[in-house]
């Protein structure tokens, strides 16, 4: 099997002084502190190569205060591949402005808004929303592999269901939070060595199975939901993401939507990708993840905060959906 690529080549837009970095094809990048001026923020990558020629990374932006409103330039990322490869980069927090300088277009990406990139050559330019933290992970993996662990036929539909068939091309497509989530999970910071590799790639064959599964399935299915009930599930989700009180019983949900509790769900859960429970508790943890990084609030303290009643079953919660336990975040 071919490897992802032979030579990748990253220049620094935060810091155009900074040493250019090589990335090959065998060793990886555990942890390399992004080039940035201390009013701007701080940050790090790392990149993981796993079996058969995948790679996965990720990297995490904490911008300051000064940089809210503000578009940052990341990087230009180039990288020679040596076969048609599927690259896809999903923001768990923040959004990114790409230039997708293959297919000339500028992308916007982030929330449940994922982008798919089909190309022999990479050459692109991430600006970030100078939001508190920008976190996107990135995995690639070639065609032979794909089709390899898919069959051609499964394979072939899902490239077409991107929307990414010819080469080079980009597309931004909305995908349930639900459905991503084992690749956020991926890099966990819970395991070491071996280990870690190969729980990154078990999740990396999680996501590609319920992403195969959403676009030959469900998406189809949530198609033919009456559009006003598919209008009211995202009129409720617009309303649970602004939310910043305690959020409202199912019950309450219902009766303001006037429709009973199980439809509601059973709706939300249609077009979102997860019922109304998991999306609030979710969005929640998300907002403990930056508190943990931006606040020195204790995690009982917050756990109480979430409505846990022991700060284990927060952490539980929090290891589910991160795939590390929220005390990682305050060492060192």
């Amino acid at each position: 099997m071919t490897t992802a690529f032979s030579l990748a080549e990253v220049r620094w837009l935060t810091d155009p002084e900074a040493p250019v970095v090589l990335l090959d094809h065998l060793t990886d990048l555990p942890h390399h502190e992004i080039p940035m001026p201390p009013a701007m923020g701080s940050g790090w990558v790392e990149m993981m190569h796993l079996a058969m020629g995948m790679y996965l990374a990720r990297g995490t932006h904490h911008f300051t205060e000064a940089m809210a409103g503000h578009l940052v330039p990341f990087a230009r990322i180039s990288a020679e591949l040596p076969e048609d490869t599927l690259t896809i980069q999903a923001a768990r927090s923040g959004r990114v402005h790409l230039y997708e300088r293959r297919v000339g277009s500028e992308l916007t990406f982030g929330d449940e808004n994922v982008l798919f990139q089909h190309s022999d050559r990479l050459d692109y330019e991430p600006h970030l929303e100078g939001s508190t933290m920008v976190q996107v992970t990135i995995l690639s993996i070639g065609d032979a592999l794909l089709a390899s662990l898919l069959g051609e036929a499964l394979t072939g539909a899902l490239v077409a269901g991107l929307g990414v068939v010819g080469v080079p091309s980009a597309r931004v497509l909305a995908i349930p939070a639900a459905i991503t989530a084992p690749l956020y999970a991926a890099l966990s910071t819970g395991q070491s060595g071996p280990l870690r590799k190969l729980y990154a790639q078990s999740k990396v064959l999680e996501y590609l199975g319920g992403l195969t599964g959403f676009m030959a399935g469900e998406h189809r299915s949530s198609a033919a939901l009456p559009p006003v009930r598919r209008r009211r599930a995202e009129q409720l989700r617009e309303e649970l993401e602004r939310a910043n009180a305690a959020d409202p019983s199912l019950d309450q949900l219902a009766r303001r939507y006037r429709t009973s509790a199980r439809t509601l769900n059973d709706d939300f859960k249609e077009v979102v990708g997860q019922s109304i429970f998991a999306f609030v508790t979710r969005r929640r943890l998300e907002q403990a993840h930056v508190l943990l990084q931006e606040t020195d609030i204790s995690l009982k303290q917050l756990a109480a905060r979430l409505g846990y009643t022991h700060v284990n079953h927060f952490s539980v919660a929090f290891r589910r959906v991160f795939g590390y336990p929220p005390g990682s975040l305050r060492r060192g």
